[in-house]
């Protein structure tokens, strides 16, 4: 866990950690697909920007772009519809705690497809980070069973977002990563697009609240979240990726408490400090040696 990569979660968690009450108002005033329509279109073409910016060729070599768009369902799509089906039916902060189940799937996918070592670190770090969101989770056990759609439709985000996270690291990439994310987000709001044409509206009447909440989500969480994001898969294993980004929801519900006055007690405590020690662990865990398996 070098300081780079520490720094990089430390923005994510921050960046994400906010997203979701955010996120929430903004689909309360825009519909699911018309919401991650923007996020998508608006999202890839400020990641061509920042491309640009930095001197890169915004075309990719064929072979390259084939194999951004195959992943992209897994990596970026089956998060962008699920995520905002979820929370547009549940509260933001019992959304995010599910979506956060994703280390224990992408550590699934890992020893599957990248043959990473289950180290005990790792274990232990996965078991404290769960029993964290458990905590979290605790009170709201009787809400989500009136909201199982709602429920259901987080645990696929967090399904898809494991495989996805695992299939981007699996491949070989020589262009830029912010031309790869670019394109993977041009190329799911095809989809996304159509479906929000047929079914909803892409020029509702909303709020300012709304439309600055969507602004928010394209900007920092889209264009800097998942570079962010991709960047710590690429630079740690899967297992200290995933690990790390379970900050992510305590963030959320201290920005709960900032923006929509939700109150802190005895199980966010105690949340933080299990996966506090869960990110800990992997961080202090010792590299294996140069041609061991990873």
């Amino acid at each position: 866990m070098t300081r780079r990569a520490l720094l990089l979660l430390a923005v994510l968690a921050l960046v994400w950690g906010a997203t979701w009450p955010i996120m929430k108002v903004a689909v309360l005033g825009l519909e699911p697909w018309t919401f991650r329509t923007y996020c998508g279109v608006l999202g890839g073409i400020g990641m061509l920007c920042v491309a640009r910016m930095n001197g890169h060729r915004l075309m990719m070599a064929p072979d390259q772009l084939r194999l951004a768009v195959l992943i992209a369902p897994f990596s970026l799509g089956g998060w962008f519809v699920f995520s905002a089906l979820g929370v547009g039916l549940m509260g933001s902060g019992r959304a995010a705690i599910i979506a956060y189940t994703m280390p224990l799937w992408a550590m699934i996918f890992a020893r599957l497809l990248l043959k990473e070592s289950l180290t005990p670190a790792r274990i232990i770090s996965l078991a404290a980070g769960l029993c964290g969101l458990a905590v979290l989770l605790s009170h709201d056990f009787g809400l989500i069973e009136d909201s199982p759609m709602g429920a259901a439709f987080m645990v696929m985000a967090a399904l898809v977002w494991g495989l996805g996270t695992v299939l981007f690291k699996r491949a070989t990439w020589r262009e830029p990563l912010s031309v790869i994310v670019a394109w993977q987000l041009i190329a799911i709001s095809v989809p996304v697009t159509i479906m929000a044409l047929l079914t909803e509206k892409l020029f509702p009447a909303a709020g300012i609240w709304t439309w600055l909440a969507l602004a928010y989500n394209v900007v920092l969480s889209t264009v800097v979240g998942y570079y962010v994001w991709n960047r710590i898969v690429l630079l740690l294993p899967t297992g200290a990726a995933v690990i790390g980004s379970m900050a992510v929801p305590i963030t959320g519900v201290m920005f709960g408490t900032l923006l929509l006055g939700e109150e802190i007690g005895w199980r966010e405590i105690i949340a933080l400090a299990l996966i506090a020690g869960a990110i800990t662990v992997v961080m202090l865990e010792k590299p294996k040696l140069k041609g061991a398996p990873a």
